[in-house]
C-alpha cells in the first residue's frame, strides 16, 4: 500500500508516509483504514510524509474535498504535511485550505521533516519530536 500509518499513543501521534505512485483510491482506503484502527484517536496530531511520492501519482482536487469531508481527525487536531515537489506541496495547501474552518491554522505545510515536527510539537510536548 503506498500510504503506511503507525500510531504512536504515547506521543497521541499518527505517523502517515506515502510512497511511490498514489492515487485518489489509496488516500481515500488511508482515511477508512486509519478511522477503523482500535488504536486511532481523532485528537492525536498527525504528520504526513509525502517526500517519497513519485512522478505519476495523481490526486484530483474533488478527491482532497472528499478526504476532508470524511476526515477521520477532529477539526482542531493539529496536522504537519512534509512535501518536496511543487504538485505535492501545493495539493497539501489545498488540502489545508479545504480543512479550513475555524482551525485552518492548525495545518501545515512544510518541505523538511525537521520543520514540520518541529511545528507540530508547538502546541505542546509531543514525546520523540524535538
Amino acid at each position: 500500500m503506498p500510504l503506511e500509518y503507525r500510531i504512536h499513543p504515547e506521543r497521541k501521534l499518527v505517523e502517515t508516509n506515502a510512497f511511490g505512485v498514489i492515487s485518489d483510491a489509496d488516500f481515500l482506503l488511508h482515511n477508512r483504514t486509519l478511522s477503523e484502527d482500535d488504536g486511532f484517536d481523532p485528537s492525536f496530531r498527525q504528520i504526513v510524509d509525502l517526500t517519497g511520492v513519485l512522478p505519476g501519482s495523481s490526486v484530483e482536487t474533488s478527491t482532497l474535498y472528499v478526504i476532508a469531508q470524511n476526515n477521520p481527525f477532529a477539526p482542531c487536531s493539529r496536522r504537519a504535511i512534509v512535501a518536496l515537489n511543487e504538485l505535492a506541496f501545493g495539493l497539501a495547501r489545498m488540502y489545508g485550505l479545504i480543512l479550513g474552518g475555524t482551525c485552518s491554522e492548525n495545518t501545515g505545510v512544510f518541505q523538511s521533516r525537521e520543520e514540520a515536527e518541529r511545528w507540530l510539537s508547538e502546541s505542546g510536548p509531543v514525546a520523540g519530536l524535538p
